[in-house]
């Protein structure tokens, strides 16, 4: 009897063979749904911050070149960006010289059709540097100091970065949206 009951227990912990496959089909199919789908929002968290950090990057080279006397000592001309925005995969950055749209010192396309880019202010779409290095946007041709901001962003809005300008020190933010 004590042999019966200890050969009783001994079987009476543990899974059987069919509960363990069960479970692993289980974990295989919400690993197939949830792993895609996470691996797709890495991506275009990445591209989103990747935009807003090369035209991060374009800017603070405008404003550099605007108060270091330029490519070739031009220490008179203002550096421009200028953010072309198609909404689609021809969004370019350029940096010019002296607003000249012939012969940019950089163009950088920064648009996918995962990423979405635009000014705050929707009477300008580019901002140029003077030799100080203060930031200007011109409101109906008048030339005005102001800070800028340009907001990159998915097109579902979850991933949101403002690259923005400091209207006295011409300094650029990368802030990312909370």
């Amino acid at each position: 009897m004590i042999f019966r009951a200890a050969k009783t227990l001994r079987y009476a912990y543990g899974f059987s063979v069919v509960e363990l496959i069960v479970v692993l089909i289980l974990l295989a199919l919400l690993v197939k749904l949830f792993i895609p789908r996470f691996s797709r929002d890495v991506i275009v968290e990445k591209k989103v911050y990747g935009a807003a950090h090369t035209i991060a990057s374009d800017i603070r080279y405008a404003r550099t070149l605007s108060f270091s006397g330029g490519t070739s000592g031009n220490s008179g001309y203002n550096y421009w960006v200028l953010l072309s925005t198609a909404g689609s995969s021809t969004d370019t950055v350029s940096v010019l010289e002296n607003g000249d749209t012939g012969s940019p010192l950089k163009s950088t396309t920064v648009g996918d059709d995962d990423v979405r880019i635009r000014w705050l202010d929707p009477s300008t779409n580019s901002v140029y540097f003077d030799a100080t290095g203060t930031p200007y946007i011109e409101i109906g041709g008048v030339p005005t100091a102001t800070g800028a901001v340009i907001e990159v962003r998915d097109p579902n809005s979850r991933y949101v970065w403002y690259v923005s300008m400091n209207r006295v020190t011409g300094a650029v933010r990368l802030v990312e949206s909370q």
